[in-house]
Order: structure tokens, then C-alpha cells, then sequence
């Protein structure tokens, strides 16, 4: 059951297959690699849905005014007045979130773990952190091919993410139980890989993240020219909270004025999803710690620079840029920012290759 009309044709008898990932997130990330992932899947031909799955963890981020946090601070009086105070923002946020994925996503309705839809010939669970415990709340059953689905259906992921760390939790022997039930396992980074075929002795692929799949066209058309009328430098982190965060901040903030251009900080969400991707490619430089500020940047050919944190959460970042010969791109804390010189033709003929070998595999699907 599909929420709204869409325009899709399809010939009969086409493979139906649903996607599972982190759509409901307030996150321009999340959003916009599944609207990747499903524009590719519908190029290739597949009938496509994004299976409207209501995580815990994710439904519970979603929550705009939460009393707990208000009996947890009952004596911080000073905590309450601001999260009151961020409300009438927070519903903004939401807003512009909600409206990106109403008009770009196709739905099935509302469902749970227990009702994922049965009519699928095919379930593709990815891209991003599906796989990471701290994003989940825990291993999330569903993102591990644990639904009730028809027998005769196949399950596979795609550029799924995960930590080592998370990795390192799980039994060896219940993880190959876990990996049975994929026809095939695709994973974004190159050090999971390696630790997954340590625990198990399987050999799963590497694959890249959809929004760097995905061609071009699909951003173009959302792409607002009113940008193009500013000189800036766009930053990007996801939260604004901790010490190193604001290290990285002050180091764009320095580069910017160095650069005489304004500062603009996606990282508050002031934005909607096609402003986000309007602001990245008008930009005269990216400096960010995300990997789809990256990727994004990526997409565009704009002078990047990407800040580890050294959190446990930039292997994403430093594995694609790794990949398209980008290291001298990846700043550490104590340096400051300063534009390096990427050959976009080189970094080009590399995501060919890459690009290539994921289509060859979703080619394969089914």
C-alpha cells in the first residue's frame, strides 16, 4: 500500500523491491542516500518503495518535546528555558525534513518490526549506519534480515555502515548465523570488511555510498540558483556539542574570513534538504567532519576539507577519500584550514571504477 500517487511506469511482471534504511531521520544524510538509492534502483528498471519502517531508536529522536528531558533537568532551570526556547526551531527542522520526504520518497505505510510488508520480491537494507549500535539503540533486528517476509524473497544490503567496535560485540558464530540470511552482504567501508572476513571467514563486497552512485541529474534538478549570488564557505557537522566540534568550527570560521567570504553553517539544519545541496554546490569551499558533507563535495568538485575527530566515527570520511586519492584532503585538529588542490579529472576516472563495480552488482540483484 502506497501512502500518495506517483508517477512510476513500470513493465509487468517487473521485480518489486522495498527498501529499509534511516529515512525517518532528521538528518539531510540519511534522506538524501535513500532518495539516491531509490532513484538508481528505479533507473536500473526495479518497481522501488522505501519501506516506511519506524525505528525505535530513530522514532524516539524524533520527539520534539520530551518530559523526561524536563524531569531530568528539573534543577537546571537554565537547561529547560533553552529547550523550550529550540522548540518553535526543532519544528522547523522538522518541517523541511518531512516535506523533502513526502515529495521525493515513494512510501508504503507506517509499519513496525512485526508488520515489514510481505510483497517484495527483493529487500535492500542500506545504505548508511544500519549496522551501528549507537544509532540503533542496540542491533536492530530488522536492519539484520530478521522480519517475516515471503520465503521465496531475497535479502541483500548495500553499502551498509557500521564501527569495528560494533562488530567486535558480536559472537563469531551468531554473526555467521546472522550473515545466512543475505543472497549477498555490501558494506561501505574497506576496515569492516576486513574485520567481518576475520570474525567468519565470508567475503562481502565494498560498495560506495548511493548519493556518489546516483547520477547527477537527480541533484541538478533540485538545485536552487539564488546561491549561486553569495560568496561563502559552507561548513557542515552533525550536532554542534563537544570541544572538538568547535575546534573545527573556529578553524572554517578563520579560513572564511581569511578568504574575505561569509561563513554558512548547515549544521543547525536552518536549511532544507535542496537548499543543503544548493549551498555545497555554490560553495568555494567545504570544510566538514560528516561523510555526506563530503560526499557531497565530492559531487560537485568543490575544494574540500574534511576534520577527523578521532571519535571512532571517521572511517566513513577517510575510506572514500582514501579510495579517490584524496588523503592530503583530511585534516587533522591542530591544523589549520587551508585549500588544498584536488585534480577532479583523476578523482573522476577513480569513482568510474568504483561506480562501475556497484552497478554491476545492482545490476545482479534478484
Amino acid at each position: 500500500m502506497v501512502r500518495r500517487k506517483e508517477k512510476y511506469f513500470f513493465k509487468e511482471n517487473q521485480m518489486k523491491i522495498g527498501i529499509l534504511t534511516f529515512h525517518r531521520a532528521y538528518n539531510y544524510g540519511a534522506v538524501l542516500q535513500c532518495y539516491a538509492l531509490q532513484e538508481t534502483l528505479k533507473n536500473k528498471g526495479y518497481d522501488v518503495y522505501v519501506i516506511d519502517y519506524k525505528q525505535p531508536a530513530i522514532e524516539s529522536n524524533r520527539k520534539i518535546f520530551d518530559l523526561k528531558y524536563l524531569d531530568r533537568n528539573k534543577r537546571h532551570p537554565g537547561n529547560i528555558i533553552r529547550y523550550l526556547l529550540h522548540i518553535p526551531i526543532a519544528m522547523m527542522e522538522h518541517r523541511r525534513i518531512d516535506h523533502f520526504v513526502k515529495k521525493y520518497l515513494r512510501l508504503t505505510a507506517p509499519c513496525h518490526d512485526y508488520d515489514i510488508p510481505t510483497d517484495f520480491d527483493a529487500y535492500i537494507i542500506g545504505s548508511d549506519q544500519l549496522w551501528n549500535f549507537d544509532h540503533t539503540g542496540g542491533m536492530d533486528k530488522v536492519y539484520w534480515g530478521n522480519f517475516k517476509h515471503n520465503k521465496d524473497a531475497k535479502l541483500y544490503t548495500y553499502a551498509v555502515s557500521t564501527k569495528c567496535s560494533c562488530l567486535e560485540f558480536l559472537d563469531d558464530i551468531k554473526l555467521k548465523e546472522v550473515l545466512k540470511r543475505f543472497s549477498f552482504v555490501s558494506l561501505r567501508e574497506e576496515d569492516t570488511r576486513e574485520m567481518l572476513y576475520d570474525k567468519t571467514g565470508q567475503t562481502v563486497r565494498v560498495d560506495i555510498d548511493p548519493t556518489l552512485l546516483a547520477n547527477k541529474n537527480i541533484w541538478d534538478r533540485m538545485i536552487n540558483s539564488k546561491w549561486s549570488q553569495r560568496s561563502f564557505l559552507a561548513f557542515y557537522q552533525v550536532g554542534r556539542s563537544g570541544q572538538h566540534k568547535q575546534i573545527v568550527l573556529q578553524h572554517a570560521s578563520i579560513l572564511a574570513e581569511t578568504m574575505g567570504i561569509e561563513l554558512i553553517d548547515l549544521s543547525d539544519y536552518k536549511y532544507s534538504p535542496e537548499d543543503f545541496i544548493s549551498i555545497i554546490r555554490y560553495a568555494q569551499c567545504v570544510v566538514t567532519t560528516s561523510f555526506h558533507g563530503t560526499a557531497f563535495g565530492l559531487i560537485f568538485q568543490r575544494p574540500l576539507l574534511v576534520y577527523r575527530l578521532n571519535d571512532g566515527n571517521d572511517g566513513r570520511c577517510l575510506n572514500i577519500l582514501s579510495m579517490l586519492g584524496l588523503s592530503h584532503c583530511i585534516m587533522d585538529l591542530d591544523q589549520p584550514a587551508k585549500i588544498q588542490k584536488i585534480n577532479y579529472s583523476d578523482v573522476a576516472n577513480r569513482l568510474k571504477t568504483f561506480q562501475s563495480a556497484s552497478f554491476e552488482y545492482i545490476d545482479g540483484i534478484g
